[in-house]
């Protein structure tokens, strides 16, 4: 009896080992938390989940990528002065190494001559030419980024890079405010003293000692190494943040690989800066060559016209507002850079002496040297007949192009004649004026849907301009074809202030092209406040709308008002 309890003992036990205990359970339960997580981190992950899928595509056995980081406070083409760049490595597919390093180390080659502006407004006696870090001066990142691999290979040939990648400061001051405070060198950071901090870092050296020049950017390693850190535990919000800033195009990517690239713009990732043929389109991008970090203390606003004309090319009026509200001292100083408009290729546009056109990216460029002193504001105006191809079956097609960096306000204003109107669910429509207000942080594609005129012509005023003249004012231009017909008229005295009767005929009627009828007549006597009713029939405004009714009938009092 013993030993029959002693083999149940011993079975239960066995059992318990393989089935009952609670390790088996916990196994169970850790995979089911780390799927759990998998699937929370693919979903905070939001659109970067595209790097996970293609995550060996990018990484491969061997490869390079160009991290370029860029100041917009210090505004150039692709988005910023190249402060720093670094070089991250893969092998195998893990990311094995990457530091950062000033962008003056990439220097020492052979002297090329730079775009024209740039060694212009760069000139002094150390200037030594077209080098890496104004290398991003066409603000098509796909070709700024090609570009920067060119002149890296001046000075290290060996080399080879799989693609670049642009982030501009404000990402890092976006994901400081995230995940402030923390400190670097014992100094608490936030998002309020990151620029300062830095500057400070950067700029309290000894300028003509090589050593401490060679390692002035070294607190953006251990900003890095922090920010990464901080990162790891606050996942969900980096991703956010990351995914806003290349939606913003405040991150641009570059592949070497053309099925990546094209994946890279089909996201509009990519910093594609190029023009289309069959539209509208506005750029405006600036470049500053000397002004310190003085766009930090820049408002700039375009106001965007566009006029559309009967039986005329849609007239274009580009105006460009700079505010500086900064001083002079260590990184604010007198605004001294380049701006140029991109506008559709096949536009009619006459340059003015100080201004260069160009073509470039399937655009008409207009550039020009501009100079702001603190306090000042300055508005560079533009004038141009947009080609007929941006209208196309009543609709117009309009595309805004973002400058990586920039923050600027747009205000766009669209015109049509008489009562014709608009249909756009991006523009606030007001009868024949649409608007669009909104600080542009992506590219801009618009279509809006010129409406025609449905409404009959309105009077606006009718007067005596003379004794026996009068006129008839409309709110919008008459077809000529019945408009200076006098049987169309008849004017006959009312008898309400005097009784004396006048006899009135229609001498003529003229139209004058625009807006108004004048009525010439005789027999009128000086009656003051006499009313005259005037009847009218068969008129119509250009889209062929008739007055409203058979005939329309309107009183004119004699009053001459000066």
């Amino acid at each position: 009896m013993k030993l029959f309890r002693r083999k149940k003992l011993i079975n239960w036990h066995k059992k318990s080992a393989f089935e009952l205990l609670p390790a088996n359970w916990a196994i169970k339960a850790l995979l089911g938390l780390i799927l759990i997580g998998i699937l929370y981190l693919f979903i905070a992950l939001g659109n970067l989940r595209f790097f996970i899928g293609n995550y060996f595509s990018i990484a491969g056995l061997n490869k390079n990528y160009l991290v370029i980081l860029q100041n917009q406070y210090e505004l150039r083409p692709t988005g910023g002065f190249i402060s720093a760049y670094g070089i991250l490595k893969f092998r195998f597919f893990i990311p094995t190494d990457f530091k950062i390093e000033d962008s003056f180390k990439i220097g020492g080659h052979e002297y090329i001559d730079p775009p024209e502006p740039l060694g212009e407004l760069l000139a002094d006696p150390w200037y030594e030419g077209h080098t890496f870090r104004d290398a991003n001066w066409n603000p098509d990142f796909s070709q700024s980024a090609q570009n920067l691999i060119s002149f890296y290979q001046k000075v290290y040939p060996k080399t080879e890079f799989d693609g670049v990648v642009s982030v501009n400061y404000s990402v890092v001051e976006n994901i400081v405010e995230e995940l402030s405070p923390f400190k670097i060198n014992d100094q608490e950071i936030t998002q309020n003293n990151l620029f300062h901090f830095l500057e400070y870092e950067t700029k309290n050296i000894d300028k003509h000692d090589e050593e401490s020049l060679g390692n002035r950017k070294n607190v953006l390693k251990d900003l890095a190494s922090s920010l990464i850190k901080k990162s790891i535990f606050n996942l969900p919000t980096v991703a956010q943040t990351l995914d806003q800033a290349l939606l913003e195009k405040e991150i641009q990517l570059w592949f070497a690989n053309q099925k990546l690239e094209k994946k890279i713009q089909q996201k509009k990732w990519a910093g594609n800066y190029l023009g289309n043929l069959n539209t509208d389109n506005l750029g405006v991008v600036f470049a500053n060559l000397g002004g310190k970090k003085a766009d930090r203390y820049v408002d700039k606003k375009v106001d965007y016209t566009v006029t559309f004309q009967e039986n005329q090319a849609p007239q274009a009026n580009l105006q460009i507002t700079f505010t500086h509200h900064g001083d002079y001292n260590l990184v604010s100083d007198r605004l001294k850079g380049y701006l140029r408009v991109y506008i559709p290729q096949n536009a009619s546009y006459k340059k003015t002496n100080n201004q260069k056109v160009s073509n470039e990216n399937n655009f008409q460029v207009v550039g020009q040297n501009i100079f702001i002193e603190p306090g000042e504001s300055e508005i560079i105006s533009f004038s141009y007949d947009l080609p007929p191809h941006v209208i196309n079956k009543d609709k117009y097609f309009l595309n805004l192009y973002k400058q990586s960096g920039a923050e600027v306000d747009y205000n766009v204003v669209l015109k049509v004649p008489g009562d014709m109107s608009f249909d756009s669910p991006d523009f606030d429509i007001r009868e024949n004026r649409s608007f669009y207000q909104k600080k542009l942080i992506n590219d801009e594609n618009f279509i809006v849907t010129l409406l025609p005129d449905t409404t009959p012509p309105l009077i606006y005023e009718q007067k005596f301009d003379d004794l026996n003249q009068l006129a008839i004012v409309f709110n919008e231009k008459l077809s000529p074809l019945n408009a200076n017909d006098k049987s169309n008229f008849e004017i006959r005295d009312n008898n309400q202030i005097n009784q004396n009767n006048d006899e009135v005929k229609i001498k003529k009627v003229e139209y004058d092209g625009d807006k108004i009828i004048r009525i010439y007549t005789e027999g009128i006597s000086d009656q003051p406040l006499e009313r005259y009713k005037i009847t009218i029939k068969n008129l119509q405004d250009k889209a062929g709308n008739y007055l409203s009714g058979e005939e329309k009938v309107i009183t004119a009092v004699q009053r001459f008002d000066k």
